[in-house]
């Protein structure tokens, strides 16, 4: 019987992913709500009317702690 990898890899970023972004993106980690993190399964992004459509398998939707400052514009 095959083993199905896409599902087991699935799993490792919704465990340990609060741990990946405070040990690769420490900075980042400061801004974000991990304890509300919520899991969209199978989101579609189009880029209408004609362009390419794309599948994510796993996309993070999560509140932001601590916003970015706007830009400020070149002048």
């Amino acid at each position: 019987m095959a083993e199905d990898h896409d599902q087991r890899f699935k799993v490792l970023p919704q465990e340990f992913f609060a741990e990946f972004f405070q040990l690769f993106f420490p900075d980042w980690a400061r801004r974000f709500d991990f304890a509300r993190v919520t899991w969209l399964d199978k989101e579609v992004f189009t880029d209408p009317p004609q362009g390419e459509r794309r599948y994510l398998d796993l996309v993070a939707r999560m509140p932001v702690l601590q916003a970015l400052p706007m830009p400020r514009s070149a002048q």
